[in-house]
Parts: C-alpha cells; structure tokens; sequence
C-alpha cells in the first residue's frame, strides 16, 4: 500500500489486523506478568527473606552477626535530613500618620495693680499673774505602840485550847496475826483493825520568849515547839479466826496484845506519811491568822528541830501486859 503523497521519501506498510492483536496480547501478557511478579514478591518477601536469613545463620552464624551488627551500626549512625522551615513571611508596618502641628494660643499677660492694705496694730495679751498655792503643815502621826507579847499570848490561849490539834489520819489493817507463846502451848488469830491518829501542838510549852516583836520589820515571830502526836486510838477491832489448840485460851489477852500491836503499826505509817509535816502547816496557818487579826502585823512561825521519833501522848504508846513481851522478828508474844 501507497500514500497518497507519492511524493513522500519513506513508506509504511501497515500491519495486518491479526497480527497486530497478537503483538497487544503478548504485551498484556507480560505486563502482566510482571503485576503479578510484584504482587508474589510482595506477599512472599517475609517468608523468603526469614529463608533466606536462616540458610545464611547455619551456613556461616560468624558472617551472619557481623552483617546484623554492621547493619545495626549502619542505621543508628544515620543522621535524617533536617527539615527545611520556610522563613516567615514579612508583613509590612501600616504606614504613619503624622499628628497635627499644635499652635498655641497667645499668653496673656494681666496688668495687675496690687491694693496697700494697712498692718493692725497688735495689742499685747496681759501677763496672768497665777495664785499662790497653798501647802498645808504636814501633821505628825504618831507611830502606834506594838502589842506587847505577853497580851499575844495570852490571845493565843484564849482563842486556842491546851492542844491544837490541826492533822488526822485514820488507818486500817487487815488479816494481821497476833500469835502467844504461853511455854509448851501456842495460839493465835487473825484481826482486822481500824485506827486513827491525831498531830499537832501542845500550846501550854509556850511563853512570852516563844513570842518576839521585831520593830525594824514590824513583824512578830512565833517559835513554836515541833509538832506532836497528840492522841491515837482504836475504833474497831475483830478476830476473824484464831488457830487450833488443845491449850488453855484466853482470848480477851489476845485482843488487848492485837491492839497494842495495831497501834504500834499505825503510829509508825502515819509518821511514815508526813502526819508531823502536816501538822507544821496547818498549826502556821492558824496561829498566824490569829496573830495578824490581833495585831495588824504580819507573823512568821519558827518551828523547832523534830526528832526522829516525835513526842506523843500515852495513848499511843500502850502497854501490853507485864508478863509478856513482843519479838517483832517473829511477830510472836512470849510469856516471861
């Protein structure tokens, strides 16, 4: 077949149909063919590659940790790229307007005529001449005359009686064992016992010296003899078993040595218990009050050394009968 153009240099044959539709058949085909390639190596690479690594780990395991290792080096010394920030954009500054000019007006300058005012004439204020104060002759107020001591005293047993009894105790002791030892026979019982024990001062000791008047301080000074034990007694006692024995017993001797023996123990507790160092401070809070109400003074209390064992009534000391004495050791009275 010809072109029309014969003038033309070059000619083409056109192909037949036929086989032009095989040539775009093998072209389909091996595109594809190649899809297809890359959708299989896609889907397959994973398991290929874990194949491929593993063949590579049992041929050579050496070889293999340098290529993971040099890998591993390869990405961690991999520096990405920073990324570009465009620079901002520059806006420009809306352009100034400038402010009117400020003309200012014209000062005006007053004539100003000053009036003369007179100055007053100041009258002086008068001089105040103040009054004379008086001052009174001061009087002479005599100094009273102290009560002397011997009136203090006798105050002192007017209000008061022999013995001022200012501290108490009451005491009590159970289960106490009270035992006779009468030659070859032996008895005893058990008690309970309630006791009370009084202190304080035995005021017929004192005199006029025990009263003494200070005229520099103004003050009077009792001394006072140290408290006593003024009274003691048993207000209950009761055996509440005795032990057994084929001897004669007398049991109303056997009261009388438990109450001696109760006795002797509460006098040596109260003492024990501060019933002297109470006695102090109450007997001074009386007799000062006394004294201070009497004579408007005021009044300190001396008192004397205690002894170790204080002074006290026969009440507290009771004796027990002469045939018989106490061995505290083991608590025990034996017949002489």
């Amino acid at each position: 077949m010809k072109f029309k153009n014969e003038d033309a240099r070059s000619q083409r044959v056109d192909m037949p149909p036929a086989r032009k539709r095989i040539s775009c058949g093998w072209l389909f085909s091996a595109v594809l063919a190649l899809a297809l390639a890359v959708v299989l190596l896609f889907v397959f690479a994973a398991p290929i590659g874990e194949r491929f690594l593993a063949i590579s780990r049992q041929s050579n395991p050496s070889a293999f940790r340098e290529a993971v290792a040099s890998f591993i080096e390869l990405a961690a010394s991999h520096t990405p790229r920073p990324t570009y920030t465009p620079n901002a954009t520059y806006t420009p500054l809306p352009s100034h307007t400038p402010y009117p000019t400020y003309t200012p007006f014209p000062t005006s300058t007053p004539t100003f005529t000053p009036t003369l005012t007179p100055t007053p004439t100041l009258t002086p204020t008068p001089t105040y001449t103040p009054t004379p104060t008086y001052t009174p002759t001061p009087t002479n107020t005599p100094t009273p005359t102290p009560i002397p001591p011997a009136a203090v005293l006798a105050h002192i047993h007017s209000e008061q009686k022999a013995e001022l009894v200012v501290s108490e105790m009451q005491l009590s002791d159970r289960d106490f064992h009270v035992g006779i030892k009468d030659g070859l026979c032996s008895f005893g019982g058990d008690f309970n016992a309630v006791g009370k024990i009084e202190a304080g001062l035995d005021l017929t000791m004192l005199d006029e010296a025990n009263v003494v008047y200070d005229p520099a301080k103004q003050e009077y000074t009792l001394k006072l003899p140290s408290p006593e034990l003024t009274g003691c007694s048993i207000e209950y006692i009761r055996l509440i078993d005795n032990s057994f024995t084929i001897c004669n017993t007398d049991f109303d001797l056997l009261r009388r040595l438990g109450e001696v023996q109760a006795m002797r123990s509460f006098v040596d507790r109260a003492v024990e218990r501060g019933i002297i160092g109470k006695a102090k401070e109450q007997s001074a809070l009386i007799l000062e009050d006394l004294v201070r109400s009497f004579t408007g003074k005021q009044v300190i209390t001396e008192f004397a050394t205690s002894a170790r064992t204080p002074r006290m009534d026969a009440s507290c000391r009771p004796r027990a009968s002469s045939a018989y004495s106490y061995n505290k050791s083991r608590n025990t009275w034996s017949r002489h």
